[in-house]
C-alpha cells in the first residue's frame, strides 16, 4: 500500500478513538469540560491531517476547540455536532485540494501539448517549403496557429485555478474558456476556408507536383506523433475530467488524421509514379488539401456554436431541464406557492440562481432555511468550487 494512504489511515483510526473517549467523557460531570474538548479537538485534527497541511489542520483544529467550549459544550449532550463540522470543512478543502490539483496537471498538460505541436509546426512550415507541398504548409500552420491557442488556453488555465482572488473578477475567471475556444474555431473556419479555396485555384489552373519524398517522410512522421499523443492525452482528459485538455485532445485527433490523410495521397502519388497514371500526380497534392479542408470545416463551426452559446449566456437545455424537475418537485413536497430559477454555463462553471416564493404569513428560523437550500443544493447535484449557487425564500411575488 502507498506509505501516505497508510498514514492517512492511521490518523483515521486515531481520529475514531478520540471521538469515542470524547462521547464516553463527556457526561461524566466530575470532569472538566475542556478534558472531552481537548479529545474532540484531538479528533478534528487527526481527522484533517491526511488532507492538509500540519500548519492548516492545528488552525482549523484551533478554530473548532473555541467554538467548541464557547457554544457547543454547554449546549449539546455529545460530540456528533463538533465531529459534523469537521467533517464538512474537511470534505471542503478536500474538494479544494483535488481543484488545485487538477488545475497544475491540466497546466503540465498543456505545456506538453504546445511543446510537441511547435516541433510539428516547424517541422511542417520548413518541409512544406523545401517540399514545395501547399499541403504539408498548410498542416504546418494548423499546428501553428493550434500551438498560440494551446499557449493561450494555459494562460486561462492558470487564472481558472487562483478562483476568482481578483478583486476585478470576483466571480473568477470561468467566462475566458469559452472565449479561447471561439477564437479557435474562428480562427480555424477562417484558415480552413483559405486552404479548400487555394485547392481548387491549384485544380483549377492544372495542379502541380511537389517533392513527394520529402512529404511521405514528413506525414509519416508527424502521422506516428500525433496519434501516440492523441492517445495518451485522450486518458488524461478523461482522468481530470478537464473540459481545456479534451479540446486539445480533439485538435490532436485532426492533426493525426490530416496527416494519415497526406501520408495515403503521397503513397498513392509514388505508387502510380511511371505508370500511365503519372499525369495524375499534379493533382495529387491540391485533391488531398481540399479534401482535408471540407473534412475539417464542420468541427470548428461545432465548437464555435458550442461557445458562442456560453458567451451569450444561453442556458443548456438539458440543466435547465434538471433544474426545473428539481425546483418542481421542491416547490410541491413543502406547499410553497411559486419559484423562479435562472442557469447560466461558462466553461467548467455553472451559474444558478432560485427565488422561492412562500406564504406570507409563513415564519421559518433561519436554520430551517439553510436546511432547505441544503436539500435544494443536493438535490441539483454537482457541488464544488465550479458551482454558483444562489438561493433566496421571499414573500413578495415582486421579487420573483
Amino acid at each position: 500500500m502507498n506509505p501516505f494512504i497508510e498514514e492517512a489511515e492511521r490518523l483515521l483510526r486515531l481520529a475514531r478513538k478520540d471521538r469515542l473517549a470524547c462521547k464516553l467523557l463527556l457526561p461524566v460531570e466530575e470532569l472538566a469540560s475542556s478534558v472531552a474538548s481537548f479529545h474532540a479537538q484531538q479528533a478534528a485534527e487527526k481527522a484533517l491531517k491526511p488532507i492538509l497541511e500540519p500548519s492548516e489542520a492545528l488552525a482549523l483544529a484551533d478554530q473548532l476547540f473555541t467554538w467548541g467550549r464557547s457554544t457547543w459544550l454547554t449546549r449539546a449532550s455529545n460530540c456528533d455536532e463538533l465531529m459534523i463540522g469537521a467533517d464538512r470543512a474537511k470534505k471542503t478543502m478536500k474538494i479544494e485540494r483535488v481543484m488545485r490539483l487538477r488545475s497544475e496537471l491540466e497546466a503540465r498538460l498543456l505545456r506538453l501539448s504546445v511543446a510537441a505541436t511547435l516541433v510539428i509546426a516547424g517541422l511542417g512550415v520548413l518541409l512544406g517549403l523545401w517540399a514545395r507541398s501547399p499541403a504539408i504548409l498548410f498542416d504546418g500552420l494548423f499546428a501553428l496557429i493550434d500551438a498560440a491557442i494551446t499557449w493561450l488556453t494555459l494562460q486561462v488555465a492558470r487564472l481558472v485555478a487562483s478562483q476568482g482572488d481578483d478583486r476585478r473578477f470576483q466571480y473568477g475567471f470561468w467566462h475566458l474558456e469559452p472565449l479561447v475556444i471561439a477564437l479557435k474555431a474562428s480562427t480555424l473556419i477562417v484558415l480552413v476556408a483559405y486552404a479548400f479555396l487555394s485547392a481548387v485555384n491549384s485544380l483549377l489552373k492544372g495542379g502541380y507536383e511537389p517533392e513527394f519524398g520529402i512529404a511521405l517522410s514528413y506525414a509519416a512522421l508527424v502521422t506516428l506523433i500525433s496519434f501516440g499523443i492523441w492517445w495518451w492525452l485522450r486518458g488524461q482528459a478523461n482522468r481530470i475530467d478537464s473540459g481545456l485538455v479534451r479540446l486539445d485532445v480533439k485538435a490532436w485527433l485532426l492533426s493525426a488524421l490530416m496527416s494519415s490523410a497526406l501520408l495515403l495521397a503521397f503513397a498513392a502519388a509514388l505508387a502510380i509514379k511511371g505508370t500511365a497514371a503519372e499525369g495524375l500526380m499534379r493533382f495529387i497534392d491540391p485533391l488531398a488539401l481540399a479534401l482535408i479542408a471540407l473534412v475539417l470545416l464542420p468541427m470548428p463551426f461545432r465548437e464555435a456554436r458550442e461557445s458562442f452559446a456560453e458567451i451569450l449566456q444561453i442556458s443548456p437545455a438539458d440543466l435547465d431541464t434538471h433544474l426545473c424537475s428539481v425546483m418542481a418537485d421542491f416547490v410541491q413536497r413543502h406547499g410553497f406557492l411559486d419559484y423562479r430559477s435562472y442557469l447560466a454555463k461558462a466553461g467548467r462553471a455553472r451559474f444558478i440562481e432560485i427565488s422561492v416564493l412562500v406564504p406570507p404569513d409563513l415564519q421559518l428560523p433561519v436554520t430551517e432555511i439553510d436546511a432547505l437550500r441544503h436539500e435544494i443544493g443536493r438535490a441539483i447535484g454537482g457541488a464544488g468550487p465550479d458551482r454558483w449557487l444562489t438561493i433566496t425564500f421571499t414573500a413578495d411575488p415582486a421579487q420573483l
